[in-house]
């Protein structure tokens, strides 16, 4: 769902750095700007559906760490889990134990 990388900020550093992390996925964007038009997009997905854009700023090595502690390969659909659960944890929401 591109409404859920709504907000995702990369510059093309940072993009650069999570597509070589990602680069076994043909999901994901070849360029910086196919990843801009995809971010812009679910912006659009996201305010129609009437959901908040809550900005996220992808630090390339934390998103590399979480995928390696939640054991999965890094990929556009891991991106999209990190920014969720990166967004849950800035509005306080904890995970069940």
């Amino acid at each position: 769902m591109k409404k859920d990388l709504a907000g995702i900020e990369m510059d093309e550093e940072r993009f650069a750095a999570v597509a070589r992390l990602c680069k076994n996925d043909l999901k994901f964007p070849s360029s910086f700007a196919e990843w801009n038009v995809m971010e812009q997009t679910g912006r659009l997905e996201a305010s129609a559906a009437g959901r908040p854009v809550v900005r996220l700023v992808v630090e390339p090595e934390a998103f590399q760490t979480w995928c390696e502690v939640v054991g999965i390969v890094p990929c556009l659909e891991a991106l999209r889990a990190f920014a969720i659960v990166k967004r849950a944890e800035a509005a306080g929401l904890k995970r069940a134990a």
